[in-house]
C-alpha cells in the first residue's frame, strides 16, 4: 500500500502469460493501467514481447530465473531476475494480483 495524498491505494502484481502474439496487446493494455508501485512478472512466451523501451518504462519488470533464455540478451541488464522462492515472496506481499493470459 502507498499514499496519495490521505488516499491509501494499493499497488497490483500484474501476470503477464499471454503467448508471444496476444502480447503485443496485453501489454499495450497493461501500459494504460500501470501505475508506478505496481510490479510485473512476465512469464513464459511473453517474455519474447519485451522490449528496452517497455522494461525501462517498467520500473518494477521481473523474469524468472528458469526463463532467462527466452530474454532478448539486449535486456539482461534492465530487468529483474527471480527464482521460484522469490517469486512465491513477491506474490504473498500484494492483495491485489491481475493475472493476463
Amino acid at each position: 500500500m502507498f499514499y496519495i495524498g490521505n488516499t491509501i491505494m494499493q499497488a497490483t502484481l500484474f501476470l503477464i502469460q499471454s503467448s508471444a502474439i496476444a502480447s503485443l496487446a496485453t501489454i499495450e493494455k497493461l501500459k494504460s493501467i500501470y501505475q508506478e508501485h505496481d510490479q510485473v512478472v512476465f512469464l513464459g512466451e511473453s517474455i519474447l514481447a519485451l522490449s528496452e523501451e517497455l522494461v525501462k518504462e517498467l520500473t518494477h519488470c521481473y523474469i524468472l530465473k528458469s526463463e532467462m533464455s527466452f530474454l532478448n540478451p539486449e535486456l539482461k541488464n534492465f530487468i529483474k531476475y527471480l527464482d521460484y522462492d522469490e517469486f512465491s515472496d513477491l506474490v504473498l506481499q500484494f492483495e491485489r494480483c491481475v493475472s493476463f493470459k
